[in-house]
């Protein structure tokens, strides 16, 4: 019988000993795994995503190493895509670090709802008292950062000694038997693919994470957004080779014929037909409440949606009476906002799909995770976009209610009637603001009528109308 399989993410600061916990819990070595890549051995640290595994009863899990280094969180975000629960390990001589919050920020941001805390290295604190004390003073930090991770288990172990791993292993076990479905078994097949290599005697190789549909040897799949596509003519498993593989299966799928040096992480291999490449989309998100900068009209940002994160321009705005109107900014007081986002590479993607806004450009330091959200819709062409524009005239007659100067001719006056226009007046110390409206045009010179819901203003007094006018915005 076939074991379940549940994607296990590794996140934490550089050097906190994420990929030492994964030799202590790894049974089987795949692609990358436990720092194969030859600059992770040089450098001595986790460069690339690498997967192994290990069986926790009838579940299989597919651990995923994520690197810690703040210059790789790329890679970070791309293996938050695809896990179901995150383990989150912590130095415990150190504590919560920079990249401890950013990569917390991240998994929760991309639907990730399970986490565990993995305190590392209590072989180097003096005493089961220390232990006590220092596992108390992270449980706090932990209950404090988030809705999600308030009953979140922090468990002391050491990798070096391999205590508390047990305990560990027992309480994940706990958790991946209480998962919620997150994978659609049915409808397209859809695997981001997070590596590729070429195999003697079956072509071309991807691994990733299926997220959606099943596949089956014989079927034809399609690259996007490299339009290249091909017949699968084996599947594997974790080394096992498999008639097929669906929805939260972490396989590898040869294909022979397709050109493996035009491949790039990121790519979605899917059912033909299925994914949009895009270039501009619409976009509902949130500012990250940690986020310390606002998202200006058209900022540059990194945004990352599936395994791929590609550079783009953002363009919040809210629709007022019917205009899409500009928004200077949003920052993390401003709640939710609509965006049109520019991608400035293609963006193999899907309406639904969950996006991360960043600002990669800010010191590792700072967080720079900006805002999270989903793509709304996928947009042909940039919208028209308005801002709000102000026109002044001047009362002509006080009498009358006679306005001179927000027309210039007949034709113009006539497109004003029934237009809002106000003026302001102090009263009582106190700016007073009168709303008024264009009644009909007077005369032939592009004067206008205005009825005023409140006291009429003397002639002379200046008259605003405020107006949406399209805006005339550059992208790069």
């Amino acid at each position: 019988m076939k074991k379940r399989i549940v994607h296990v993410g590794l996140f934490g600061h550089v050097d906190s000993g994420k990929t030492a916990i994964a030799k202590v819990l790894s049974e089987t070595i795949s692609t990358a795994g436990l720092d194969k890549h030859p600059q992770s051995k040089q450098r001595g640290i986790t460069i690339d995503l690498g997967f192994t595994s290990f069986d926790i009863g009838d579940v299989m899990i597919a651990l995923v190493d994520a690197p810690g280094h703040a210059d790789l969180i790329r890679s970070a975000v791309a293996s938050a895509s695809i896990i179901d629960v995150a383990i989150i390990v912590i130095d415990c001589m150190k504590g919560f670090e920079m990249q401890t919050g950013e990569h917390m920020i991240v998994v929760e941001a991309l639907g990730v709802q399970r986490f565990l805390f993995a305190l590392n290295k209590v072989d180097l604190l003096p005493d089961q008292a220390a232990i006590d004390d220092t596992t108390r003073r992270i449980k706090a930090a932990v209950a404090k950062s988030g809705k999600a991770f308030a009953n979140a288990q922090v468990i002391p172990v050491s990798a070096a000694s391999k205590r508390g791993f047990d305990t560990l292993v027992g309480e994940l076990g706990k958790v991946v038997q209480d998962l919620p479905p997150r994978r659609d078994s049915g409808g397209p097949f859809m695997m981001p693919f997070d590596h590729h290599f070429l195999v003697k005697g079956f072509g071309t190789v991807l691994t990733g994470t299926v997220l959606s549909g099943s596949v089956k040897a014989g079927d034809t799949l399609e690259v996007s957004p490299l339009g290249l596509s091909g017949k699968v003519k084996s599947i594997h498993i974790f080394k096992e080779n498999v008639p097929r593989a669906e929805a939260g299966d972490r396989a590898g799928i040869a294909i022979p014929g397709i050109d493996n040096d035009k491949l790039y992480r990121g790519c979605i291999l899917a059912t033909p037909g299925t994914i949009t490449v895009a270039h501009h989309l619409l976009v509902q998100g949130n500012v990250i409440s940690f986020f310390k900068h606002e998202i200006a009209f058209h900022s540059q940002v990194h945004l990352a949606a599936g395994m791929l994160t590609v550079p783009a321009e953002v363009f919040p705005f809210e629709a007022k009476d019917g205009v899409d109107m500009a928004i200077e900014s949003v920052v993390a007081s401003t709640g939710e906002f609509t965006a049109y986002i520019h991608v400035k590479e293609p963006l193999p993607c899907k309406p639904g799909m969950a996006v991360l806004l960043s600002r990669l450009d800010l010191p590792p330091q700072e967080l720079r995770i900006a805002a999270r959200g989903t793509i709304a819709s996928i947009l042909e062409k940039p919208p028209a976009l308005s801002r709000l524009k102000e026109k002044a005239g001047r009362v002509k007659d006080g009498s009358k209610g006679i306005v001179e100067g927000l027309a210039d001719s007949i034709e113009g006056a006539t497109r004003l009637v029934g237009k809002r226009v106000f003026y302001t007046h102090v009263k009582g110390g106190v700016p007073v603001t009168v709303d008024g409206t264009v009644v009909e045009t007077f005369g032939t010179k592009g004067n206008v009528k205005v009825a005023f819901g409140g006291e009429s203003p003397p002639t002379g007094t200046e008259i605003k109308m405020a107006f949406p006018k399209v805006l005339k915005y550059s992208i790069s």
